[in-house]
C-alpha cells in the first residue's frame, strides 16, 4: 500500500518545480505514491500496455498523473485508468519518455 498521499505528492511536486534542491525529496516521494496511467480499453495482450502520445516537439511520451482526477482522459479518448505505485510505473516504463501531469504543463 502507498505510504504517500496524493496531497503530499502534489505538494512536493510544486516545491520541486520552484526549487531544484527539492527534486530528490519529490522523486523519493514519487516512488511510494500511487500514480495513474492510461491503458488500452480493449486489449487482450498478456502484458499491460500503456497509452502514449506524440508531443508537439515530436517525441512520444507515456503520460502519468498524480491523482485520479488529473488522470481523467480528455474528450474523445477512451482509456482505462490504471493505479500503480510510482516505483512500479517507472519500472514498467524503463527507457520510455514519461510525462507527469501533462495537462498541467508536464
Amino acid at each position: 500500500m502507498a505510504k504517500i498521499s496524493t496531497a503530499e505528492l502534489e505538494r512536493r511536486l510544486e516545491r520541486a518545480r520552484t526549487n531544484r534542491e527539492e527534486e530528490p525529496a519529490f522523486f523519493h516521494c514519487l516512488l511510494d505514491a500511487w500514480v495513474y496511467a492510461h491503458a488500452l480499453v480493449s486489449d487482450d495482450h498478456a502484458r499491460l500496455r500503456l497509452l502514449q502520445f506524440r508531443h508537439p516537439d515530436g517525441f512520444h511520451a507515456v503520460p502519468f498523473f498524480t491523482s485520479l482526477e488529473k488522470a481523467q482522459p480528455p474528450a474523445g479518448i477512451t482509456a482505462n485508468i490504471i493505479p500503480l505505485l510510482g516505483r512500479q510505473f517507472l519500472e514498467l516504463t524503463r527507457g520510455a519518455t514519461v510525462m507527469l501531469n501533462p495537462n498541467d504543463g508536464g
